[in-house]
């Protein structure tokens, strides 16, 4: 049995907090290590993360954003695997024990990625979200579903990529990924439902800030992955690719249905 550290960034979510906590600590044979990075909020958060005393090993520094509050959080984990999650999303039952016996079983695979399902503000999962193989040239060109709460880590590729790049204030979960596979690691993709991403109005994001910081990010991204600069025919690439996939899933999702009724 391996230990699965898990890393939780928390700045006044303190609404959704215990959820999150409980759905790690909850987990059944499994040796779980839970930390959870408060760099400061203002509501409850940090007395309900002390309320669980030696079973939450607390991170109470300021930090400059979410990569940076992560690194902090990992820098305290001793385990074997790694998985962060957001304050806000959960753990499914019996998730970790799945990922410790893949692990296990699986030793030459570096990075697992899972599905799972979209929840609403009630703790109701309202979609279930199928994850996309994670490729290189479909990460640059935006042809992927990239479902974050899915992904488990081995400690060694963590180590080996130098964490999360602090100066990306927008896609730091893709971009750790991706360094991932550019070092060479081994992933590997099961459409078992393993966490859900909490979706309300406050998550949602789009802003034309954002859209820009997001562009600008994906721009370097997209050199890191294919060696040059994105080029505007590289977007259309990427919008048709994106159309494509959503088709192909609307196909197969057709295809079973008709199957499981013929």
């Amino acid at each position: 049995m391996s230990k699965i550290s898990v890393v939780t960034i928390s700045y006044n979510q303190g609404k959704y907090l215990r959820r999150c906590i409980d759905s790690v600590l909850s987990q059944r044979d499994v040796d779980v290590e839970m930390i959870v990075v408060d760099p400061g909020s203002a509501d409850e958060s940090r007395s309900i993360i002390n309320s669980y005393g030696d079973h939450v090993i607390p991170v109470f520094e300021a930090d400059t954003g979410p990569a940076d509050g992560l690194n902090h959080g990992f820098s305290r984990a001793t385990g074997q695997i790694y998985y962060f999650v957001n304050a806000d999303d959960f753990l499914l039952p019996d998730a970790l024990s799945f990922v410790d016996n893949f692990f296990s079983r699986e030793r030459e695979v570096d990075v697992l990625h899972g599905g799972g399902y979209v929840a609403d503000q009630h703790d109701k999962l309202v979609r279930r979200y199928y994850p996309s193989l994670f490729g290189i040239r479909l990460f640059a060109y935006g042809a992927i579903n990239l479902f974050q709460q899915g992904f488990f880590f081995r400690s060694r590729v963590y180590r080996a990529s130098g964490g999360f790049n602090e100066n990306n204030r927008v896609c730091w979960d893709g971009e750790l990924f991706l360094q991932f596979k550019l070092h060479g690691s081994r992933f590997y993709g099961v459409s078992r439902p393993l966490a859900a991403f909490r979706r309300y109005q406050e998550t949602i994001t789009g802003g034309a800030s954002y859209r820009r910081n997001l562009d600008v990010e994906y721009s370097r991204l997209f050199a890191d992955a294919m060696g040059r600069a994105r080029k505007p025919y590289d977007r259309r690439l990427g919008q048709a690719l994106w159309g494509a996939k959503q088709f192909t899933i609307i196909f197969i999702l057709l295809r079973s249905w008709v199957r499981g009724y013929a």
